[in-house]
């Protein structure tokens, strides 16, 4: 096929990792596997298809959607870290691009999930992919040699983790949202996810709890603190609608300050659910 598909790799958006696949829709256009989309919206990927499936007629093929088990293409389920098995027992393997990820939150209804398409969309369909060749001089001389080791055993050094989680978090000037921080706490042993974490932050006057605009917006608290950012942007939906949308991240600081904060709980989050 002329419009093949490329595997680009492991990719991690704000704290969401998934892989990363260029073509299928149009060179260089990129799409996610619903197998992906269902983990980071903590759905799975069944009741995905079945949104899909009863909607069906909504999504274009080739623009919008690709039905991989049904395609010919020289990547192989299997270069998709799909076994025989998951094969097997799939009726359909979908691709979404970017349109057709829009056309399915209108589905879902779930305006958190817009947040998180807003990051995507910004962070990875609208990047293109780019080969990272490391720099690497090799040294000519000796003296050049020791340099070079002891310049490296000092970055080694540097690199140790000062505590677990810190080094869960070394790129901590990044904002992340509260759903990927909760499960960067997960990957690391505090019993945690969204929902409950969510919960804990408005317990603790960390969200506020007045339904509306400001619901999960922080608190004056937060803000002091400088543990939170709220990010505002336009989206436009599928119809042509123009949105209003505001996402709340958590900064560096914020991400360091709670996880410090649960690491006097043994790897168990106290919340009432």
């Amino acid at each position: 096929m002329s419009d093949e598909l490329k595997v680009i790799g492991r990719e991690n958006v704000g704290g969401y990792e998934f892989t990363g696949i260029e073509g299928g829709f149009g060179q260089g256009k990129r799409g996610m596997l619903v197998r992906d989309i269902a983990e980071i919206h903590e759905r799975t990927a069944r009741e995905i298809n079945q949104d899909i499936e009863r909607n069906r007629n909504r999504f274009k093929n080739g623009t919008e959607i690709v039905d991989l088990k049904h395609s010919e293409f020289q990547v192989t389920l299997s270069d998709l870290k799909f076994t025989a098995k998951q094969v097997a027992n799939s009726k359909h393997i979908y691709m979404l691009s970017e349109r057709g990820y829009a056309k399915l939150l209108k589905i879902l209804e779930d305006d958190k999930a817009w947040e998180i398409y807003d990051l995507f969309v910004d962070e990875y369909f609208n990047m293109r992919a780019a080969v990272k060749q490391p720099k690497f001089n090799v040294p000519q001389t000796f003296p050049e040699a020791l340099r070079l080791a002891a310049d490296l055993s000092d970055e080694i050094e540097e690199m140790k983790p000062k505590v677990a989680f810190a080094d869960a978090v070394t790129n901590s000037d990044d904002a992340i949202q509260v759903a990927a921080l909760a499960k960067l706490m997960k990957q690391n042993g505090i019993n945690t996810g969204q929902k409950r974490l969510f919960s804990w932050l408005r317990d603790n006057e960390y969200l506020k709890k007045q339904h509306g605009s400001e619901w999960n917006k922080p608190t004056q608290k937060s803000m002091n603190l400088e543990l939170f950012k709220v990010v505002e942007k336009t989206k436009e939906l599928p119809d042509g609608v123009v949105e209003l949308t505001s996402t709340t991240l958590v900064t560096g600081k914020g991400q360091q300050y709670f996880i410090n904060k649960f690491l006097g709980h043994r790897g168990q989050l106290r919340l009432e659910i």
